[in-house]
């Protein structure tokens, strides 16, 4: 009987462990179509359970180094990435100000020495 599931699958790093899965499926006698996101950890698999059982596409996902999971670890990585992004945009805004507020006081320091050695030599020493 052909059926359907949506499984998650732990660690996949790369586009290239999502093929590896994909093709290793797709070539398995009872897979009729197997699609794997690495993008959302996850993999849909239409299969026939007369001639291949769960277990057994569990076992071809484990012996390429993958893990089956309950989806819950893909949730808890995307809970460290958002801080980790927000750090990192804040460092770089920092960093942009500290270094926008320097440039501004070397260029008023400029403007400063060059207008007080316009003044002199224009309007005299008056002071």
């Amino acid at each position: 009987m052909r059926k359907k599931i949506h499984i998650y699958i732990n660690g996949m790093t790369c586009i290239n462990c999502q093929n590896r899965i994909a093709r290793k499926l797709n070539k398995t006698q009872g897979v009729i179509n197997a699609v794997v996101s690495y993008e959302y950890s996850c993999a849909e698999i239409i299969y026939d359970d007369k001639k291949i059982s769960f277990e057994q596409i569990d076992e071809i996902i484990n012996g390429l180094g993958y893990k089956i999971s309950d989806g819950k670890t893909k949730i808890i990585r995307n809970l460290f990435i958002l801080p980790a992004i927000i750090i990192i945009y804040g460092m770089l805004f920092i960093i942009g100000l500290t270094t926008s507020i320097h440039c501004i006081a070397m260029c008023g320091g400029i403007i400063a020495v060059c207008f007080e050695d316009y003044s002199r030599r224009f309007h005299g020493n008056h002071g």
